[in-house]
């Protein structure tokens, strides 16, 4: 097994053992078990229409997963149940009405345990960032203006579409995943590679560039150009795979178990859990910076922390940095409704993961996924307070509003994507929908809140087509 923290093993050895039966090998590709061929485990959703038929991990996954404070019956919800759950109850069953498939909604975490939670130091991981070429903190950007345009105290929004030259978070995560790999297994590997909507490829391409280490990465098809051709400037090879992001996560497992590529992925599932913990620990830096610019600034602390969905490992990152407070602001996942993993898995009846059943229609690609990682769950089905699962038109609305900034505002150039946590706080203020998440994170003009903008507007074809939509 890999030797990394002593957290990450507390957090995985004993799940590792029992899905696998025997140690795990830090995720060498060699031990990938194939999606293919394992017979437990995620099942991967297909393109075609299953009526509104959910796809829920087999039962036996609490079974598997001995972690602790994990329980088999949810808690019973209090008097004032989330409204959003009787439509959980229906997903639980099985089925999800298909006119609402694509209707926002937001879930109330009724699993959250009671903090604080211990976190190892992350000191380890600052300082290795500070050492790469280009490294220097991503800015965090005062938007009062937005702030009264949606009712509240003040916004902040962590920009990260300048960080390391790669207009994405990712390259946190892929290098010190990376660089602990190579540190810790030297010469047990010789090529590297995983599968992305486009930041985490270009990532660990880059990452492998400056470790001079030979990278694979394999795409689906449907990519933006500006995200293939950013990639093949970092030196890596492409292959792209006809069909989703899962298509393509698929695709890298087997062609590098046979090939015997280390895979460096941000998300997890059975036979490959060790690695995507240390891509979270590479997040760290980015709260880190937050807490010395909010404390520099001498800002106020935020009341609820916004931050993008996805797989969820820069969820897990949040709740794992805010929720070692005895004081944590509110955190909240915001995710597009029509891939709405984590949302669907917080609001299954034992809040396990289940397979998105949304229609992947979504103009958030980087957000555009089908199942939660799982070595991420545990952490934000803990500690998270809400996932927000809102329509495009939020985020898009949020791609504007952050550029056309106000008399002395930055101007910030988002993708969907990176806009899609401001969206949540756009959709949390003016839509009825969200009204009962509103109140129960008691939003209003006293509130403060910060949001993490995780790219640029790396799809410049996508940005002009929205910013000119309301001209």
């Amino acid at each position: 097994m890999i030797e990394h923290s002593a957290g990450a093993i507390r957090r995985l050895g004993k799940l590792c053992k029992s899905l696998r039966g025997e140690p795990g090998t830090g995720g060498r590709a060699s031990a990938v078990a194939s999606v293919e061929t394992r017979t437990r485990g995620p099942v991967w959703l297909d393109e075609q229409d299953r009526g509104g038929q959910a796809t829920p991990i087999p039962s036996p996954w609490l079974d598997r997963h001995p972690i602790q404070n994990f329980p088999r019956t949810p808690p019973t919800p209090g008097a004032g149940r989330f409204p959003e759950l009787h439509l959980a109850d229906t997903l639980g069953q099985g089925r999800i009405p298909h006119s609402m498939r694509n209707v926002m909604r937001a879930v109330i975490n009724r699993f959250r345990e009671s903090g604080p939670f211990p976190l190892e130091s992350r000191d380890a991981v600052r300082t290795f960032h500070r050492g790469l070429p280009g490294y220097q903190p991503t800015p965090l950007y005062r938007r009062t203006g937005l702030a009264n345009q949606v009712g509240i105290r003040d916004f902040y929004l962590k920009y990260e579409g300048t960080r390391f030259g790669l207009s994405a978070f990712k390259g946190l995560g892929g290098s010190w995943a990376l660089h602990q790999l190579l540190r810790q297994r030297p010469g047990s590997f010789d090529t590297v590679s995983t599968a992305s909507e486009g930041n985490h490829g270009r990532a660990v391409a880059w990452a492998a560039r400056l470790m001079k280490v030979p990278c694979v990465i394999f795409l689906p098809a449907h990519a933006a150009p500006e995200r293939i051709e950013n990639i093949r400037r970092e030196g890596a090879t492409l292959v792209m795979v006809e069909g989703t992001y899962e298509d393509a996560v698929r695709r890298c497992d087997q062609d590098s178990r046979a090939r015997g590529w280390q895979i460096i992925s941000d998300v997890g599932y059975e036979g490959y859990l060790e690695i995507p913990p240390l891509v979270v620990e590479g997040y760290s830096t980015l709260y880190q910076e937050i807490d010395e610019q909010l404390a520099q600034s001498a800002w106020v602390e935020p009341d609820v922390v916004l931050v993008p969905g996805g797989v969820g490992g820069i969820l897990q990152a949040g709740v794992d940095h805010y929720r070692a407070r005895a004081k944590s602001p509110a955190i909240v996942g915001v995710e597009p409704i029509s891939a709405d993993c984590l949302a669907a898995s917080l609001a299954s009846p034992a809040g396990e993961p289940v397979v998105s059943v949304g229609d992947r229609q979504t103009t958030s690609a980087c957000l555009n996924c089908a199942e939660v990682s799982w070595p991420s769950w545990p952490s934000i089905r803990r500690g998270v307070d809400a996932i927000l699962a809102i329509e495009d038109r939020y985020a898009m609305d949020a791609v504007r509003r952050l550029y056309r900034a106000g008399p002395g505002e930055a101007s910030v150039m988002a993708g969907n994507s990176g806009a899609a946590a401001t969206g949540g706080l756009i959709a949390l203020m003016t839509d009825p929908a969200a009204a009962a998440l509103k109140e129960h994170l008691q939003l209003g003009p006293d509130s403060v809140v910060l949001a993490l903008c995780t790219e640029g507007a790396i799809d410049q074809a996508a940005f002009q087509q929205v910013i000119g939509a309301s001209r």
